[in-house]
Parts: C-alpha cells; sequence; structure tokens
C-alpha cells in the first residue's frame, strides 16, 4: 500500500490519529476518552519478524514523549 492510499482509507476517515507507517508495515492509534489509547489499525510487512512488536513499542515511546 502506497503512503497517500494508507492514509486516505486508514488515517483520515478516524480524525486526529497518530501513525507509523515505513518498511516494516503500519499502525495507527488515537486518544480515547480519559486516558485510554486506541489502536485503530496494525499490519505488518512480513510475519514472524518481529515487526509488529517493534511497531507497538515504537508506539509505546511516542506515548510516553506525549501522552494522552
Amino acid at each position: 500500500m502506497e503512503i497517500l492510499e494508507f492514509v486516505s482509507n486508514l488515517v483520515t476517515p478516524y480524525g486526529k490519529v497518530r501513525y507509523i507507517f515505513d518498511h516494516r508495515g503500519w499502525i495507527v492509534w488515537r486518544r480515547g476518552t480519559g486516558d485510554n489509547v486506541e489502536l485503530l489499525h496494525i499490519r505488518v510487512s512480513e510475519k514472524r519478524k518481529g515487526y509488529g512488536r517493534e511497531l507497538v513499542n515504537e508506539m509505546f515511546a511516542k506515548l510516553k514523549e506525549e501522552p494522552p
């Protein structure tokens, strides 16, 4: 999936979201109610490479920098 298609299909419909999109795949999340975070999408480019774990850990690092 190209970045423009990714943004128009999986980011724009959800309003203000944060995301990571790179060679590993993508992860999309947004602030929920209170201190909650909603994980909207996660997809990896190759299974069994640890990419999903890396994306989730990177999301957590970003949330630590900018908490909800």
